[in-house]
């Protein structure tokens, strides 16, 4: 897929650091009639990766980092207590939780969790079982390779939210993913996924490397919206300051 923002694109390409989109063209990214292409706009060749060597074996060493600056971690933790806070006023209890591309940290509010008597499900699929073992919030954990399992090991109708940080980038599979986790999502739930411009350049898919931000939020749009199973999407900036990491994230609710 050619990017929906080529001068935008070129942009990003050349300069350091990229452009960050406007507002306006966030708030217009997915207005109109003509907001989605009438079919799947990718191919297989948008979803190819520099090294195609296996997944289970590049992240088969533990990495406890983070993949963000201080600052953009904490502007994604406000932004799940944010979330969190409001759907527990909703339902009257913490919300179940199911945190895809998973790793030693979740980015999840430690203090809502403290104390509670029955504690809601936080459930974590990841790559590495040392990682995960390591995560503090976590009730219970798979190991899965999501591009080449984009299944979830999880019941239906289970979890108020399925989040996905830094990782969309680097899923093969993002339309078997997203429809995972509109089967997993009780009616009403939501799907959060959430992105900056770090990568690791030689797993993630061609579609995302050389574009801009904005189309990164396209083409997460359209993961979403060719599942079928959702509301239109919404992107957001988040990011917390112009020093700092660029943070973005597109979400919409289960039908």
């Amino acid at each position: 897929a050619h990017s929906r923002f080529p001068s935008l694109a070129r942009a990003y390409a050349a300069s350091t650091p990229p452009p960050r989109p406007s507002a306006k063209d966030i708030q217009a990214l997915f207005g109109g009639d003509n907001a989605f292409p009438a079919e799947w706009p990718f191919s297989k060749e948008d979803f190819r990766r520099y090294d195609e060597s296996s997944d289970s074996m590049f992240y088969g060493r533990p990495r406890l980092v983070y993949h963000i600056d201080e600052k953009a971690v904490k502007a994604l933790s406000d932004l799940y207590r944010k979330l969190i806070v409001k759907k527990q006023v909703e339902i009257g209890a913490l919300p179940n939780v199911l945190d895809i591309c998973s790793s030693w940290i979740s980015y999840l509010p430690s203090d809502l969790y403290k104390g509670q008597a029955a504690p809601p499900r936080v459930s974590l699929l990841g790559m590495n079982q040392d990682e995960l073992e390591k995560n503090p919030h976590g009730t219970d954990f798979a190991v899965r390779d999501l591009n080449d399992d984009p299944t979830f090991p999880l019941p239906d109708n289970e979890y108020h939210f399925v989040f996905c940080a830094m990782s969309i980038d680097y899923l093969t599979k993002p339309l078997e993913v997203i429809k995972e986790a509109g089967r997993v999502l009780k009616p009403g739930g939501s799907v959060v996924l959430s992105f900056s411009n770090r990568l690791f350049v030689t797993k993630a898919v061609a579609l995302w490397t050389g574009s801009s931000d904005l189309d990164h939020m396209y083409y997460t749009g359209n993961f979403i919206h060719f599942s079928k199973m959702f509301s239109p999407p919404k992107a957001y900036d988040i990011s917390p300051s112009s020093n700092s990491d660029p943070l973005y994230y597109v979400t919409a609710t289960k039908l």
